[in-house]
């Protein structure tokens, strides 16, 4: 009986037995069969992670070569929810290390729904070592390019700046993206079940491309100047804010432009968006009298004004539409000529009712008011230029003196560069080349000639005016001592909130000019916001501001008045530039044209009063002939000449203008010599030349 029992028993069992053998037969068959294609997806997808390789993005260079914006190596720190081990400890690390608050990694993992994600991104590379450890808790990391900015916050709203994820976001960076980004690669890594990657197991993928580097127009020292002498303005004229550019008129190249506020694009975050703005081409205002350049171009290519004929100026107040026209300084009688040097607004408004409000309005729009200049950067607006069927009765005395009309500053000297050009407008650029990899030119900039605005001859005419502005006019503030240059102050009223009637109070100031005036090189606008010094003029604060720069771009040579020969042959020799040597010392004046090349004649003693030839391309070995004469001292006028013998030409520059000592740079490298000798008393107007060699190595 016992034995029957065990035998049904294990008959049981045995069929109990066969039946799940029969079962997990049966599942196998369905797995490994049936369903083998679903399975195998589903392990590929759990086992297999396509990782992406990013692409090297192009670096960008300056005008000489500098590096503007470079990648450095740095890593992404990264993790599963199901695989991470000691969250405490993973936490204490990233807070010693890379500065987290303690207890961020547990609410970062605790917070997220998935099962993959980020720690820390952009790692440098010395952190990233003392993290290695963690791998062992499952924290892993990614090797990535980190976008940093060699000079800072030089040139940073040109630039701009990338995300985390290496996208250009503002300035060059976005602009040129699709050139500097690369094309990034992808493999594909096994991992466990938990997602832990095997490093071994790597399958092959797509390698990346690095992208290509553009190349620009941009002067980092000249950026720098800008910059500097913007940030001092607007604390030396209590102003709201500045901005400046600074191109090539031959070319539209663009070598500054700088606003101050700036920031630095190392650090985007840290800013607000009004000091990361592109306000040169993104915020418009009314330009005051630097838009007279407009109003007179159009009468002198109309013929309708003499530079000699009087105009009434009405002792500074004149009634127009039951409104007043004021000018800054009253003048009763002054020549067509004076009413630009001197800027009055009651002269330029009535030889401007001569003209046709469509003629005005059609200057304005050839000089590239109202429309785009083309700049290669983001956000570029057109301004507000009214046409003459919209004029308001106000429009046709508020227009020719630069109020009703909006611009950029872009567009203020994208027109200045025209007249600096002989009358052509050229379009504005800051990339010069897009380089590939490889060192293949991929994309080679030429300056582009938008139109003829005016005639050679009338761009003459103003360039001669402009001068005039600078050496007896309202621009006095900017001359240079021995670089002759040409320019327009501007001085606006703001808008009061909400458009209504301009305010008494705010001011736009500013100043447009160029040097040298009988070759330009360089264009520069220099604007500031609302400056509340007791002189809020443009003469007064945007003018120097403008004669700094281009001083110290002068005597740093970034700037020159030596010009290439323009006729060479075998008859007529070599050709060169005469400089100006009025106002300097008799041995000053010998010096620098002897070193030049010329043969010197003098008459009389002390200081050079005039000079025939001046300014002009004259063959080598030509003579030069100087008049001199005694200059009176002034009781109060008179400055020590400081002793910058072994300085260099920066620390030299600094001294000079902390003693009000006018100078002029001859050479570089460090002060060797210099006239008159340290501890002389001059005239304020006087030069000291400075001579400089560079120094040689034992």
């Amino acid at each position: 009986m016992v034995g029957r029992r065990s035998l049904d028993r294990l008959i049981v069992i045995g069929i109990i037995g066969i039946a799940v053998w029969v079962v997990i037969v049966g599942r196998l068959f369905a797995v490994q069969i049936v369903s083998s294609n679903y399975w195998k997806t589903k392990a590929s997808y759990q086992q297999r992670k396509v990782e992406t390789i990013r692409a090297a993005r192009g670096e960008i260079y300056g005008r000489n070569g500098e590096v503007l914006a470079k990648n450095t190596v740095a890593y992404d720190f990264w993790t599963t929810k199901s695989s991470i081990k000691n969250i405490d400890k993973v936490d204490s690390m990233f807070a010693e290390v890379v500065g987290f608050e303690r207890g961020y990694i547990g609410r970062r993992i605790e917070s997220t729904r998935l099962n993959w994600l980020y720690l820390a991104r952009k790692v440098d590379l010395n952190s990233a070592l003392a993290l290695k450890e963690l791998e062992k808790d499952s924290v892993f990391s990614t090797p990535v390019y980190n976008r940093i900015y060699p000079y800072g916050r030089t040139a940073g709203q040109i630039l701009g700046f990338v995300d985390v994820d290496g996208k250009g976001r503002e300035g060059l960076e976005l602009r040129y993206d699709s050139y500097l980004k690369g094309q990034n690669g992808q493999r594909t890594i096994i991992s466990d079940a938990h997602g832990r990657p095997y490093r071994v197991y790597q399958l092959d993928g797509k390698p990346a491309i690095p992208g290509a580097h553009i190349h620009l127009t941009i002067h980092p020292e000249l950026q720098q100047i800008v910059e500097a002498e913007l940030a001092e303005g607007v604390e030396r004229y209590k102003a709201d804010n500045a901005m400046a550019i600074f191109i090539k008129p031959s070319t539209g190249e663009i070598l500054a432009m700088a606003c101050y506020p700036d920031y630095d694009p190392n650090n985007p975050g840290r800013a607000d968006l009004f000091a990361r703005r592109l306000r040169q081409v993104t915020d418009i205002y009314e330009p005051g009298s630097t838009f007279k350049l407009v109003t007179f171009s159009a009468l002198l290519e109309n013929n309708a004004i003499a530079l000699e004929e009087t105009v009434d100026c009405e002792n500074g107040r004149w009634f127009f539409c039951n409104d007043t026209i004021r000018d800054a300084t009253p003048h009763r009688n002054l020549s067509a000529r004076k009413v630009f040097i001197h800027s009055s607004n009651i002269g330029t408004i009535k030889l401007s009712l001569r003209l046709e409000p469509e003629v005005l309005y059609s200057y304005a729009r050839a000089f590239g008011f109202g429309s785009p200049t083309g700049i290669d950067l983001p956000g570029e607006v057109v301004g507000i230029l009214h046409r003459p069927e919209n004029w308001s009765g106000m429009t046709p005395a508020a227009f020719p003196m630069g109020h009703e009309v909006a611009v950029t500053a872009m567009q203020i000297a994208s027109a200045y560069g025209a007249v600096a050009n002989g009358g052509v407008l050229m379009q504005p650029y800051f990339v010069k080349s897009v380089v590939d990899p490889s060192g293949r030119v991929i994309r080679d900039r030429e300056p582009i000639r938008v139109r003829r605005v005016i005639d050679e001859e009338t761009a003459e005419i103003l360039c001669e005016l402009m001068h005039a502005v600078v050496d007896s006019g309202t621009g006095v503030r900017a001359r240079i001592p021995g670089l002759p240059s040409a320019g327009k102050t501007g001085t606006a009223q703001k808008l009061e909130e909400g458009g209504r009637g301009y305010s008494d109070t705010d001011y736009i100031s500013s100043y447009a000019g160029f040097a040298p005036v009988e070759s330009p090189q360089i264009v520069g606008v220099i604007i500031y916001d609302n400056p509340k010094c007791q002189t809020h003029w443009g003469g007064w604060t945007a003018a120097p501001s403008w004669k700094n720069i281009v001083t110290k771009a002068y005597a740093t040579g970034i700037i020159t008045r030596d010009i290439e020969p323009t006729a060479k042959t075998e008859e007529e020799g070599d050709f060169a530039l005469v400089p100006d040597v009025r106002r300097m010392s008799a041995s000053q004046a010998v010096e620098i044209l002897t070193m030049r090349g010329f043969e010197v004649e003098t008459s009389g003693e002390g200081f050079v009063v005039e000079q025939a030839p001046a300014g002009r391309m004259v063959a080598t070995g030509s003579t030069v002939r100087l008049i001199l004469r005694p200059m009176e001292n002034k009781t109060g006028t008179q400055v020590e000449v400081p002793d910058v013998k072994g300085l260099t030409i920066r620390e030299a520059i600094l001294e000079m203008a902390q003693s009000n000592v006018k100078f002029r740079i001859v050479g570089s490298g460090v002060v060797m010599a210099q006239d008159p000798k340290p501890g002389k008393f001059i005239n304020r107007d006087d030069i000291c030349l400075l001579k400089c060699e560079i120094k040689k190595s034992n």
